[in-house]
């Protein structure tokens, strides 16, 4: 059994996987409408839907990326996307992710990837930069936050990577707003 890598986010799959999709994680080939499910994967995926829908509850806020606006988007009420300051301060400080080159997944989908790297960067697959970097992000995300409510959308890029295209858009919602019934792949 090979393994090969996602033609779009380079995650490691399994060549059946890449055959059975065209070259495409399940997250890609579902999200490029690649991937089409049998009414038996449809009734066994009812029992992951639970799962999914709990773990965007446990992330706090919902994520993706579009490529058309070279952005990565968050939706979450003020405290879920003060859920994501809390990871990447977790990032900064956890020893394990010092070397270049280590990341972390974070989502129901592992899409959220944050990888050590010697400059920040903001791009389609990823959030990248030294390990104490993803603190000054942090502090970034944490005060361009503070006065939000409702409503309010906080874009962010240059001013922590100057070098980047993709930026990071903020959507904040009521409190109480819940990430696990926006998906659109898991309805």
């Amino acid at each position: 059994m090979g393994e090969c890598n996602c033609s779009d986010c380079g995650a490691v799959i399994l060549a059946r996987t890449a055959e059975r999709t065209g070259g495409f994680c399940m997250p890609c080939g579902l999200r490029r409408g690649v991937v089409k499910r049998s009414p038996a994967e449809l009734l066994e995926a009812s029992a992951v839907s639970d799962d999914i829908r709990e773990q965007w509850r446990e992330l706090g806020f919902w994520c993706d990326v579009d490529d058309d606006k070279k952005a990565w988007l968050f939706r979450g009420s003020r405290g879920g996307l003060q859920s994501f300051v809390r990871l990447l301060r977790a990032y900064a400080g956890a020893p394990r992710y010092a070397p270049d080159g280590e990341h972390e997944h974070h989502g129901p989908y592992s899409d959220l990837i944050l990888v050590t790297t010697p400059t920040r960067r903001i791009g389609d697959r990823a959030i990248c930069g030294p390990q104490a970097s993803f603190a000054d992000l942090a502090d970034l995300v944490e005060v361009r936050l503070a006065g939000c409510g409702q409503g309010d959308v906080v874009v962010l890029g240059q001013e922590w990577s100057p070098e980047s295209e993709w930026r990071l858009i903020l959507n904040v919602e009521v409190d109480g707003w819940d990430p696990a019934l926006h998906d659109p792949y898991n309805t």
